[in-house]
């Protein structure tokens, strides 16, 4: 029996965190997009563990996290032109229109938080250990996720295009983590890691490594943590 968010989360808990937690550390002004090479369905749940570094101001555009904007399943964690937090998961609908993305209306702080989507329970959720577990807007009740499957992967610390390309809004972001379900099964669980002296995240599910484009990548992401002292 799949239980509701607030029930699984224990609603009206903070998160601990710890300082000295391993993350990977995007500057915002590079190209250190990481593919993940994985294609979101209609019966995908992300968790994305992270904080921003910094505020839309110094780059003049918005942040994308992770993204992806294709004519499937549209799913998309980002601070917007409000410099707020905002969120999608849609498909177009009939007519070819596409779905609308939702600010939240909470402005964007550089605390930690985790961000979590889920297109099964057509909800969106913030956590961190400033406030308590926050359910976002629903999304739309006439959004059709059934059986659909994005044609591209979904990139992170960055957002993909319609057509297979990359966007620009690259953000300042620390990612301590990410994990990828399908209908509840963990498919996907990223951590940070180093492999061959590169900053890119482990898949502790299929013991995989992913890391930005070394030759599109004139700046390579930050390991940081307590790993990185050792």
């Amino acid at each position: 029996e799949r239980k509701s968010e607030a029930e699984r989360l224990g609603c009206g808990g903070d998160i601990p965190i710890e300082s000295d937690d391993d993350y990977i550390l995007s500057d915002g002004r590079n190209n250190q997009t990481i593919d993940t090479g994985y294609q979101c369905t209609g019966s995908t749940r992300i968790e994305a563990d992270y904080a921003f570094t910094a505020t839309n101001q110094p780059f003049g555009h918005q942040q994308v996290l992770f993204g992806n904007v294709t004519d499937k399943v549209n799913f998309n964690a980002y601070i917007n032109g409000s410099s707020c937090y905002a969120y999608s998961c849609y498909t177009v609908n009939e007519s070819g229109a596409p779905g609308r993305y939702i600010g939240s209306g909470v402005a964007n702080s550089l605390a930690r938080k985790t961000i979590i989507i889920d297109a099964v329970e057509r909800q969106a959720y913030v956590l961190t250990a400033g406030y308590t577990n926050q359910v976002l807007t629903s999304f739309p009740a006439a959004a059709d996720l059934e059986g659909k499957k994005n044609a591209f992967s979904m990139p992170i610390f960055n957002r993909r295009n319609g057509d297979g390309t990359y966007g620009t809004l690259q953000p300042a972001a620390k990612l301590y983590g990410l994990r990828i379900y399908e209908v509840g099964e963990l498919v996907r669980n990223y951590v940070p890691a180093r492999k061959d002296g590169v900053a890119g995240l482990s898949d502790t599910v299929d013991g995989g490594f992913v890391s930005p484009n070394v030759a599109a990548t004139p700046v390579p992401l930050v390991f940081g943590g307590k790993s990185a002292e050792t």
